[in-house]
């Protein structure tokens, strides 16, 4: 949709052109780069516990429809399919969840939570300066 607006006041004028569709590609078309942009940078911060290091090995960032970072291998989970507009940062051992959330006989330590608590507000910025490049804005 784009509309045009024009004002005449006496000697000034004032024209607005609004390219409504145009925009809506561009966001479109871009929002799942923006969505992996935060969650990488999730995963990155993130420091799960290190005994072998094997862990800290598996974590990856995915979005809908577009990048991800996961790579296979023995002992991994698969990950899930994401709904349109999701984002997913996640470790893809076996045993991350425990590790995270802790069991009756090991207690938890937790790393992507603070991981990701500690930095939501870097990766919003990470996902509106990403938006902003494709946009034009920035």
């Amino acid at each position: 949709m784009t509309a045009e607006l024009r004002i005449n006041a006496g000697t000034s004028k004032i024209a607005v052109t609004w390219r409504g569709d145009d925009l809506a590609k561009a966001v479109e078309s871009e929002r799942a780069n923006a969505l992996y942009a935060g969650a990488d940078l999730v995963v990155k911060a993130a420091r799960p516990p290190r005994r072998t290091g094997r862990l800290a090995k598996t974590g990856y960032a995915k979005a809908a429809g577009g990048r991800s970072s996961y790579r296979g291998g023995r002992g991994r989970r698969k990950p899930p399919r994401l709904k349109r507009g999701s984002a997913l940062a996640a470790f893809s051992m076996s045993y991350a969840g425990f590790q995270e959330r802790g069991t009756r006989r090991h207690r938890a330590q937790p790393y992507l939570g603070p991981a990701l608590a500690a930095n939501r507000t870097r990766a919003a910025k990470a996902v509106t300066d990403t938006m902003g490049k494709a946009v034009g804005t920035k």
